[in-house]
Parts: structure tokens; sequence; C-alpha cells
């Protein structure tokens, strides 16, 4: 679906932004109210890791099915990918995409086991709190 691969791209891009921001003012800027624990960082590797193997992974599905251009820009970085890939002389249909599919799939798994024990767990706690204090009025 061509409004789906183009969200999904779309996300794809903020959020490497988002990351690269964050790894900024964390690693170059360091203001003193930020503080950069090694859990931060698994965070931001999970995520980076987790959105350049999805759009490896893209690519690949988007070699391996052979979109038709018209059909393929819609996924504007899946698209280019897939159109790099076929240069070289590497079967990635059938010896890497299963590998890159497990690896996207398990670092999102990862990703999500982790959530409950880094700083990112507010997304979790916020919402629960305040549910929890609207119930109890």
């Amino acid at each position: 679906n061509g409004f789906t691969a183009f969200v999904n791209d779309l996300c794809g891009i903020l959020i490497l932004l988002g990351i690269a921001l964050a790894a900024i003012q964390r690693f170059i800027i360091k203001p003193p109210h930020v503080v950069s624990e090694t859990k931060d960082n698994l965070a931001l590797l999970l995520i980076g890791l987790l959105v350049l193997i999805g759009f490896l992974a893209e690519g690949v599905r988007i070699l391996m099915t052979q979109l038709p251009l018209e059909v393929g820009l819609y996924s504007f970085i899946g698209y280019p990918i897939s159109r790099l890939l076929s240069l070289t002389g590497i079967h990635w249909t059938t010896v890497v995409y299963p590998y890159l599919w497990w690896t996207h799939a398990v670092l999102g798994a990862v990703f999500v086991a982790y959530l409950p024990f880094g700083k990112m767990r507010h997304m979790f706690n916020t919402p629960l709190t305040l549910l929890l204090n609207y119930k109890m009025k």
C-alpha cells in the first residue's frame, strides 16, 4: 500500500532525526540538565538499529517482489535501497532476507522488553498513573 509505505518511511526518517539530535545533545552539546547514562545510549542504539535494519529489510523485500517504479516510489527510502542492492551480486532474497527479517523482529522484541527498565518507562507509567488517579476520584 502506497500510503503505508510512505508513512513508514517518513516515520523512520523522523526517528533517525530524533536519534541524531539526541546523540548530538548527549555527546556534543552536553547541557548540565541532560544526564547521559548507559541505558539511554542503549535505547538510542536499539531504536536506531531497528529502523536501519527495517529500511534494509524493506529494500530487500521491494527487490524480491520486483515492485515497479510507480508503486515502489511511495517507499522513498526502501525503493532507492532496493535499486542499490540490485547492483550487487548478492542473492538478497534467498540468502540475506530471512536473517534481516529475524534481526529486525528480534530487535523489536528486545526494545519492547527493554522499555520497562529504561527512562522511557514513563510512556506507560504516566498514563497509568493518570488513569488510576482519575478512577480514585
